[in-house]
């Protein structure tokens, strides 16, 4: 242990600021250190037989390190955007007429509350002609007089009706009697209004939705333990899976069919063979890869914030949506959703110039609101990197990880002195992501290194591979750097694309173990989502009788839409250690002048991996255990 924490000093001696003025030279020698980690690992090697009682370094803890105000101008933009959103905002409140986002069209197609339908805000189907069924789009003032509209008959008789109130339901007013109501829905289904139809199951049917979001909350921390305990295990299991599926494939169709083409024989034993060779040419980067993901999913469970941040996150982003939607009405803008038909529309009226600046106002309004959510995002992502590394340094020194309020104070540093970075990140990394995540996914065969046809692939798209490496630099790696070296996010970003450039083929395997992993948890959680809600709606009353308020007639649509929802919610959980895997890794890398003691210390951070159970039985035993918080040895 001595050993391994003078080897700490020895590396940390130049990785760390020692104030304020020396954090952009720091970072460049981190850079130089990063590059030069083959050159400098004998040398560093030979320090360490020759003074193995080195005193014990590490890095400093994120809340240790001299910090400043970087990106302030970044900030200062981000605050003014905000000023003039609250200006137009109040502006807008004193116009008489408001475009609400979310409207409905009455009969002639004038969208209630503008125009001749001023102060008419709510929609009303009400009967025209009772004999032949024939009902009408109407836009009325209040929803307790909808019934006594002019457009309206008065031979609600004729469906024994004994109340004719209404109650107010979103944009809409709907009978408190149960009877009308059925008819109404009936009619909606007939006229093919699918989503005024499927906007009154969310409204009047939300518990088993609210439930699929909770039990995807709990499988999300459940999928963490599994991870933390038998990542590694999972991980060979699916590699193994690889490699035998096309020779599965081939026996299933020899027994069959009695004979297999020949083509296809050869074509499934290369697949195979290819998979096997790259199993065993990656398997030291595999087994890294699942140790630094072991340490992630240890980090999050042993951090309380990192445990309920993302439910905190998804809360913020939904209170962001909604405000979105809501204040749309204050903008000059017509940018509205149509209930009737699902689209989104604009009022077209006006000359050139009036719907040229309509349509701009509501890009403009849009991409504000996107950089606001994309602030939270950025705000998550480095207060995750910096948990993490606080946990990583912590632990190193004191064996055990950091309290709560150590965590909180680090946060509240982060938010002091790199407010302009969390704002200047929303837009050059949160706005590249997509384009990143695309072109990386095409090109990630071609970027493997040990990849031995990866030459054939870089003469058929060299473009895509040179574009990608444009982008990659737009990474949330930066936040590694800026956490440990207190710099502006541009030199952030350098400094980070160097450094993971020694630790390509491992990022590679990480990031494509940690995506298997999570599309595993994002298709589970779809699928509990699914069942509940099918479970929900086929078994109780209340939501497949016609009669009732809550029925839900498109059960398919239905089930689906619950599904994405608990899938929606279980997506910040699972980007936890993806973002707690990478910012291990970065720091591994920093530390390889001896991979020897780097990779002992990964182990001895992420409790080692857990042992090849005897049996099925033992390995499912352990599985369980570690899904509901156990310990079963194996």
């Amino acid at each position: 242990m001595d050993t391994l924490n003078g080897f700490f000093e020895l590396l940390c001696l130049g990785a760390v600021p020692d104030d304020d003025s020396d954090s952009e030279s720091h970072a460049s020698r981190s850079v130089a250190t990063s590059s030069s980690s083959t050159s400098m690992s004998a040398s560093s090697t030979q320090m360490l037989v020759e003074e193995p009682e080195g005193p014990p370094p590490m890095f400093l803890e994120p809340q240790e390190v001299a910090r400043s105000c970087k990106d302030f101008s970044c900030c200062t933009m981000f605050l003014l955007a905000i000023l003039v959103f609250c200006a137009v905002v109040i502006l807008g409140s004193w116009k008489p007429e408001r475009h609400d986002f979310v409207r409905l069209t009455d009969g002639r197609g004038t969208q209630c509350g503008v125009y001749d339908e001023i102060g008419k805000d709510y929609w009303y189907l009400c009967g025209a002609d009772m004999e032949n069924d024939t009902f009408l789009p109407t836009c009325v003032h209040d929803c307790s007089n909808a019934h006594k509209h002019d457009h309206c008959a008065n031979q609600w008789e004729l469906l024994e009706v004994t109340t004719y109130s209404a109650r107010v339901v979103g944009p809409l007013c709907w009978p408190v009697n149960a009877t009308f109501a059925a008819h109404l829905r009936f009619v909606l289904q007939t006229r093919h209004y699918k989503s005024i139809d499927m906007f009154l199951s969310v409204y009047f049917a939300w518990p088993p939705l609210a439930v699929a979001a909770l039990l995807s909350v709990a499988f999300s921390h459940m999928w963490t333990r599994i991870l933390r305990d038998h990542a590694h295990c999972l991980a060979w299991i699916g590699m193994y899976l690889l490699v035998t599926l096309p020779l599965m494939n081939l026996a299933y169709c020899w027994l069959r069919y009695g004979a297999v083409d020949r083509l296809y024989a050869i074509g499934a034993l290369l697949v195979a063979a290819c998979f096997g060779c790259l199993a065993c040419r990656n398997e030291p980067h595999l087994d890294r890869a699942t140790y630094c993901l072991h340490a992630a999913c240890h980090c999050v469970t042993d951090m309380p914030l990192l445990e309920i941040g993302p439910a905190i996150v998804t809360t913020l982003k939904i209170c962001i949506l909604l405000a979105a939607i809501w204040f749309i009405r204050f903008t000059p803008t017509t940018l509205h959703f149509e209930i009737r038909t699902g689209t989104l529309q604009f009022l077209h009226y006006g000359d050139t110039a009036r719907q040229v600046g309509d349509v701009s106002v509501a890009v403009l309004y849009c991409l504000f609101w996107l950089w606001c959510w994309n602030v939270i995002n950025s705000f998550w992502e480095l207060s995750c990197v910096a948990l993490t590394v606080l946990w990583y340094v912590h632990k190193g020194k004191h064996d055990e990880p950091p309290g709560l309020l150590a965590g909180l104070k680090c946060m509240a540093v982060l938010l002091r002195f790199h407010g302009g970075s969390i704002a200047f990140a929303a837009v050059c990394i949160g706005l590249v992501r997509p384009f990143r995540f695309v072109l990386g996914t095409l090109t990630a065969v071609t970027r493997m290194p040990q990849n031995p046809f990866s030459w054939m692939e870089m003469s058929c798209c060299p473009c895509l591979v040179s574009l990608y490496k444009l982008f990659d630099r737009f990474s949330a790696n930066a936040f590694v750097d800026l956490v440990l070296h207190g710099t502006a996010l541009r030199k952030a970003m350098e400094a980070a694309a160097v450094t993971m450039e020694t630790c390509q083929t491992t990022a590679n395997s990480l990031n494509g173990t940690t995506f298997v992993f999570q599309v595993i948890c994002l298709c589970l959680t779809w699928w509990f989502g699914f069942m509940i809600s099918w479970i929900a709606v086929t078994q109780i009353p209340e939501y497949n009788d016609p009669i009732h308020f809550g029925y839900v007639p498109y059960v398919w649509y239905w089930c689906v839409v619950s599904g994405f929802i608990a899938s929606i919610c279980s997506y910040s959980h699972v980007m936890v250690f993806d973002i707690g895997s990478d910012t291990i890794l970065y720091l591994q890398t920093l530390r390889e002048m001896n991979e020897e003691l780097a990779d002992r210390e990964l182990r001895r951070l992420s409790g080692g991996v857990a042992g090849v159970a005897t049996n099925i039985y033992e390995m499912f035993r352990s599985i369980a255990g570690s899904a509901l918080g156990c310990a079963y040895p194996v």
